[in-house]
């Protein structure tokens, strides 16, 4: 009897680590955990670019407080002029919240400066939601967030501080067709990230 529902048990978490794929947030962690190849395509990809040169990869990032809230990131990447990078999968809408983004981007600024450095000395953050589903509902694949001066035509304000979400359901072009079948498949070995683009 006990052998029985050890079985079905192991059975059942079979099943469930074969329907996981790269929208799942903690198959996603773990797919691009130190992957620093993998990051870097898929930071290109989404941000339609193609000189991000990723340095480091790291999963499940905590920032700590002791008495406030803390969060964990998905993926923090950091490219070769020192930018920092928190990409976090969301597959419900409830998880992609633009406080939530806001929170992150301050969280991420205040480990950046040591006591007694300049602010001139931030580095560039960029806080990425690739959410399953259209958060905006407006059919764009990517979507900016800047701060902007109202009173001077909607200049930039230019902190440094990006936030931008990135929708799932809306990704075109070759190489985001490849990103887009990476997100369903199932098993690490089968994420290519551009091995097959040729």
């Amino acid at each position: 009897m006990q052998e029985t529902k050890r079985n079905v048990t192991k059975e059942n978490d079979l099943q469930k680590i074969k329907e996981l794929r790269l929208m799942d947030d903690d198959f996603f962690s773990e797919a691009l955990d130190g992957k620093t190849e993998a990051v870097e395509y898929i930071l290109n990809t989404i941000l339609e670019r193609d000189d991000i040169k990723v340095k480091s990869t790291k999963a499940q990032v905590e920032y700590k407080s002791a008495t406030k809230r803390s969060i964990k990131l998905d993926i923090q990447a950091e490219d070769v002029h020192g930018r920092l990078m928190d990409i976090e999968i969301q597959r419900s809408d409830r998880g992609a919240g633009v406080r939530r983004a806001r929170f992150h981007s301050s969280m991420i600024d205040r480990a950046l400066l040591s006591k007694g450095k300049d602010f001139e000395d931030l580095v560039d953050t960029y806080v990425i939601f690739i959410t399953e589903k259209d958060k905006f509902g407006m059919g764009i694949p990517l979507y900016h967030i800047e701060r902007k001066i109202s009173e001077m035509d909607n200049a930039l304000f230019g902190d440094g501080a990006h936030i931008l979400y990135v929708n799932g359901e809306s990704i075109t072009g070759r190489r985001s067709q490849i990103l887009k079948r990476n997100r369903r498949r199932s098993k690490p070995d089968e994420q290519t990230f551009g091995r097959d683009e040729k």
